[in-house]
C-alpha cells in the first residue's frame, strides 16, 4: 500500500508539471517536448524500482497461494501424518526440523514433545515441553504443557526438577495475575516434591532389601566379650 499511495503521488505530480510545461510553452513545442522528456526520465528515475517491486510483487501472489503470513507458518503435515501412522521417531525428527525454523513457535516444541513421550525419551520431552510453556502466550496453554511435561519427569533426575521449577518461575512472571495458574503450578511442585520423596525413600528400600541378612546382622562372636556382658548381663 505504501507503494502504490508513492506511486499514485508521483503520477499526480508528473501529470501536473505536465500541464504547467504545457501552457508555459505552448508557443515553443519543441522546447516542450525536450521539457516533457526531461520530466518523464526523472520520474522513472526516481520510482522506477518502485515500479518494478510493485509488479514483480503482484506476479509473485497471483502465481503462489496463499497469504504472506503463510509463508511463516511451520507445516505439520508430514509429523502428524507419522504421528497418525505410529512412527513416532520419524514424527519426531520432522518436528525437531520444524523446531530449528521456528524457534519461537510453542505449538512445534508442543508436537515435538509429544512425539518424543511416545519414543520413550522423556528427558528431550520435558525440555520440549517446557520451552513450549515459556513461549506461550496463552496461559491455559502454557499449564496445558508444564502438565505434560510433569508426566514425563522421572523421579530420580532432580535436574529436571529444577529445571520445572526454572520455567514454572518464568512461566509465572509472564502471566502474574492469573491466580489459577499459580495455584496450579504449586500442586504441581508439591506433586513433583512427594515423588522424589518416595523416589529417595523406596530406593533406600530396595536397597535394604537387595543386601544379604549376613551384611545387615552383626555377628555376636565379632563382639569384644565386655560389650556382651554389658548388654547382657547373667
Amino acid at each position: 500500500m505504501h507503494e502504490v499511495a508513492a506511486l499514485g503521488c508521483a503520477l499526480i505530480l508528473g501529470g501536473l508539471e505536465m500541464r504547467f510545461l504545457r501552457e508555459a510553452l505552448e508557443r515553443f513545442p519543441v522546447y516542450y517536448v525536450f521539457s516533457a522528456i526531461g520530466v518523464l526520465i526523472t520520474l522513472s528515475a526516481l520510482y522506477g524500482h518502485l515500479v518494478a517491486s510493485l509488479i514483480s510483487r503482484l506476479l509473485l501472489e497471483w502465481i503462489t497461494t496463499g497469504t504472506e503470513s503463510d509463508i511463516d507458518r511451520p507445516l505439520f503435515g508430514a509429523g502428524e501424518a507419522c504421528m497418525r501412522r505410529g512412527d513416532y521417531a520419524n514424527a519426531a525428527r520432522e518436528f525437531t526440523v520444524l523446531a530449528r525454523l521456528h524457534p519461537r513457535d510453542p505449538a512445534v516444541f508442543l508436537r515435538l514433545g509429544e512425539a518424543l513421550a511416545h519414543t520413550g525419551d522423556h528427558r528431550r520431552a520435558v525440555a520440549a515441553f517446557l520451552r513450549c510453556a515459556q513461549l506461550e502466550s496463552n496461559s491455559s496453554r502454557a499449564l496445558h504443557a508444564l502438565r505434560r511435561a510433569t508426566d514425563c519427569l522421572s523421579p530420580d533426575n532432580p535436574e529436571q526438577k529444577k529445571q520445572f521449577r526454572d520455567a514454572s518461575d518464568k512461566v509465572l512472571q509472564q502471566f502474574p495475575e492469573d491466580t489459577h495458574l499459580a495455584s496450579q503450578v504449586e500442586a504441581m511442585d508439591r506433586q513433583i516434591e512427594g515423588e522424589f520423596v518416595n523416589a529417595g525413600v523406596s530406593s533406600q528400600t530396595t536397597a535394604l532389601k537387595t543386601l544379604p541378612a549376613s551384611d545387615m546382622l552383626e555377628r555376636l562372636d565379632d563382639l569384644p566379650n565386655d560389650d556382651v556382658d554389658k548388654d547382657y548381663p547373667a
